[in-house]
């Protein structure tokens, strides 16, 4: 049976994968300069109005596994999210590490963090695409 749910396990990664060189060369095609696996920082705001702090290397992924209750055990039940605040790092190790210094800030400072940060743009600049209508995020 164990093996049963690696194997699972395992195809679920492979599909992930897929679905994000897809995305990848779908919205990235035109500019190659950028085409390259990216490390997020991003901050999504639950229905209830809370926060949520992540880190991921497919951004649009993520997002929807958040809607569909299994991005993470705070956001089940939490749905849909909206992506609020994204950072794009170099390194996994970076974007680790900018996650834990976000969780570590209060509220206040994390909506001033919003507000300071251009989403439309990044958004736009690198080719991301979280929903069929860009209002649906933002």
């Amino acid at each position: 049976m164990a093996k049963v749910h690696a194997q699972v396990g395992r195809l679920d990664k492979i599909e992930e994968l897929l679905y994000c060189m897809q995305q990848f060369y779908t919205y990235k095609s035109v500019k190659r300069k950028k085409m390259k696996l990216r490390n997020y920082t991003y901050i999504i705001e639950c229905k209830d109005g809370k926060f949520y702090t992540g880190w991921t290397n497919c951004i649009e992924k993520r997002i929807q596994s958040h809607n569909q209750g299994t991005g993470a055990k705070f956001t089940k039940g939490r749905g849909p999210v909206k992506l609020r605040y994204l950072e794009i790092l170099e390194t996994k190790s970076e974007a680790m590490k900018r996650e834990a210094a976000i969780k570590k800030m209060t509220r206040k400072e994390k909506e001033q963090l919003i507000l300071e940060n251009d989403l439309a743009y990044l958004l736009k600049e690198y080719g991301i695409c979280l929903a069929e209508k860009e209002d649906e995020i933002l």
